[in-house]
């Protein structure tokens, strides 16, 4: 195990246990109710389940490119994009009373990838 494995590891957690899973499977209301938004049908809250999965199963390639030795690039890159991109979103937009503590989550995890970008050899080299 490496730095930008366990990185990835906990990205896809955080991904599938508090984004996927729940905009998979929560009911319709309780979404709403914990987002403070509504829709007509659950389909746009499973589509973004869908879509959370993806990421998950493309940072799951990040982990396998990283046991090979290889430094994944592309899911680095897409990984701060998101992260970071979703981070300045919750802050610029967000409710404040769970944006700031739900953007520091996102906000660490791109800076974590970021230095695992800037320093490609520590982030390969094996932890224990």
């Amino acid at each position: 195990m490496n730095a930008i494995n366990v990185v990835l590891a906990i990205k896809i957690f955080i991904t599938v246990a508090f984004l996927a899973g729940p905009f998979l499977l929560s009911p319709q209301a309780k979404l709403e109710k914990r987002l403070s938004i509504s829709a007509k049908s659950p389909m746009l809250f499973r589509l973004y389940g869908v879509s959370m999965l993806a990421l998950a199963v493309a940072y799951a390639s990040g982990i396998w490119q990283a046991l090979q030795g290889d430094f994944p690039w592309g899911i680095v890159w897409m990984g701060i994009v998101s992260n970071g991109g979703a981070a300045a979103v919750l802050l610029l937009v967000g409710p404040r009373n769970v944006s700031r503590a739900v953007a520091a989550v996102f906000g660490a995890i791109a800076i974590a990838l970021l230095f695992c970008a800037l320093m490609q050899q520590f982030a390969l080299a094996p932890l224990f």
